[in-house]
């Protein structure tokens, strides 16, 4: 566990967040992702109980299952480009789901999206 990590600065050579990488790192507030990160993998940030805002950077085009959680403080999420987002139900390409640009360009509706309404969602930019 991670449990006294209070902040990240994620190198600029980072592409992808693993799975789990941040898994429970309870005290973790803030976050820095860069602009080279491309896929947040599913449950990079599952339980990170203090993190209240995040920024989702233009180049991120893969958002993994539960990737944020039981992140209950997270509040505020925004995305540098919103448009084109959908998700897909764990496997299941019957259930896939359009993200409206205009709810994702709202911090506090898309960190709701993000850590409960499509939590359970593999998210993917479409353009």
């Amino acid at each position: 566990l991670c449990s006294t990590l209070t902040s990240v600065t994620i190198p600029d050579s980072v592409t992808t967040i693993s799975a789990g990488a941040f898994v429970s790192c309870s005290n973790l507030t803030n976050i820095a992702i860069p602009k080279s990160v491309t896929t947040i993998d599913h449950d990079a940030f599952n339980n990170c109980d203090a993190l209240t805002s995040v920024t989702i950077p233009d180049y991120v085009t893969t958002i993994g299952a539960c990737a944020f959680y039981g992140c209950d403080t997270l509040t505020s999420v925004t995305f540098i480009n919103p448009n084109a987002w959908e998700c897909e139900y764990w496997d299941d390409e019957t259930n896939v789901k359009a993200i409206s640009a205009s709810d994702l360009s709202n911090p506090e509706i898309a960190a709701q999206y993000l850590k409960s309404t499509y939590t359970y969602y593999y998210w993917r930019r479409t353009e």
